[in-house]
């Protein structure tokens, strides 16, 4: 039997505080495949086999750890940093790259939410940005953050007018894809 359960977000360190990464709309985002990792599903909560670890610093978008699963013996160094292995029972990832601080050539949006409501948690997918009480709409041009703008009004007036799932009438195929998507529009 397959279990699905909500998927582990990136997170994203900005003003010293850490946001989960709730939706994205651009490029250049990195994965592990982009330093040669190929990683394997990490569990139910984790399929994709990764976690990202973002920080905006001097207005700079860069990518700081990364957790990955993949059957490798010795990691990769990545911009100088190698990858530590973790033991089975710590972790469901198999390695980690901490201080990484490589620029993120994304250009593009994204939101970061913080402050998660439970009572809206959805047991499949990336948690919605209507699951957060404090969301933040970044906008960034060649890893530079160019603009900010909260967006926590906003998406308390569409979670207000937020539908439920209905198997009668919505495609279930749909629900599962919008579920695993970061995509959003405000």
């Amino acid at each position: 039997m397959i279990k699905i359960t909500g998927q582990v977000p990136d997170q994203v360190l900005y003003n010293k505080e850490v946001y989960s990464l709730a939706g994205v709309n651009g490029s250049g985002l990195f994965n592990p495949e982009v330093f040669g990792i190929m990683v394997k599903s990490a569990s139910s909560a984790c399929w994709r086999g990764f976690q990202m670890g973002y920080k905006i610093e001097n207005e700079e978008f860069l990518l700081d750890w990364m957790l990955v699963n993949a059957d490798i013996p010795t990691p990769p160094s990545i911009n100088g940093i190698e990858g530590q292995k973790f033991s089975e029972e710590y972790s469901m990832f198999s390695h980690k790259y901490e201080n990484l601080n490589i620029k993120i050539p994304f250009t593009g949006k994204f939101l970061i939410g913080k402050d998660f409501i439970r009572e809206l948690y959805v047991h499949m997918g990336f948690q919605k940005p209507i699951t957060y009480e404090t969301v933040l709409e970044i906008f960034v041009e060649e890893g530079v953050m160019t603009e900010i703008k909260d967006r926590s009004e906003k998406i308390r007036e569409i979670r207000k007018n937020a539908q439920e799932f209905d198997p009668e009438n919505d495609s279930v195929q749909k629900f599962i894809h919008d579920s695993f998507s970061l995509d959003y529009d405000l």
